[in-house]
């Protein structure tokens, strides 16, 4: 199974939706805005949020919290009880909260890449969707189906840093956001995040912010 996304569409407005990966489980939500609770809509903080399609594309490593929730609400429908309106509002505001939270990391979550270029972008969308797992520059090349040597000519020349540098750059974000959010351990974040080691994750992490991952968290 494919990481879940969602995707917001507005009342009343025309679309449709391709699955290009395959057969898919979709769950359909449909919700009126004062079901939300003041308090989600003051975190989301933007007036036009619910005028406009948004999409959210779930981090892999909180897979199982959003499908949990979304667990949650096919069962509260099937009890049916005076308690499942209130369940389904809460479960909503909490569905949304998981979006919200991950919303402003995941809209920058492909530094440098400004581009259109198909090869780059499916590049980029490989590392994006892998990088905690080895990935080396073979596999990326044969992904998009040109060599190790063009890939990295191209990626350099386009991006301005090489395919490695790239896939340190998105490890680095996921690894910063695990920080942030989670009192787990930084050698624990380092494996996680696809570092082969803490030593060079820690190497890594202080070159590219200028402090290490345990000063980092000292000074949240």
């Amino acid at each position: 199974m494919t990481d879940p996304s969602s995707v917001l569409i507005p009342f009343a407005t025309f679309h449709y939706l391709r699955y290009l990966d395959g057969p898919c489980l979709k769950s359909s939500i449909f919700f009126k805005n004062n079901e939300l609770l003041p308090n989600t809509i003051n975190l989301i903080n933007n007036e036009d949020f619910f005028k406009r399609p948004q999409f959210f594309k779930v981090p892999t490593l909180k897979n199982d919290i959003f499908l949990n929730v979304i667990s949650k609400m096919r069962l509260e429908e099937k009890i049916s009880d005076d308690n499942t309106i209130t369940m389904l509002q809460l479960l909503l505001n909490e569905l949304f909260l998981i979006c919200n939270r991950e919303r402003d990391y995941f809209i920058s979550e492909s530094p440098l890449i400004n581009t259109t270029d198909e090869i780059i972008v499916k590049a980029a969308n490989f590392i994006n969707n892998n990088y905690h797992k080895k990935i080396k520059l073979t596999n990326i090349s044969t992904y998009v189906g040109y060599s190790p040597n063009y890939l990295t000519n191209k990626f350099k020349t386009i991006v301005g840093v090489n395919v490695h540098e790239y896939l340190n750059i998105i490890r680095l974000k996921h690894a910063l956001h695990e920080l942030k959010t989670t009192n787990d351990s930084i050698t624990n974040i380092a494996y996680r995040t696809g570092f082969s080691n803490s030593n060079y994750f820690k190497d890594v992490f202080k070159k590219h912010y200028g402090k290490s991952p345990s000063n980092f968290r000292k000074e949240i």
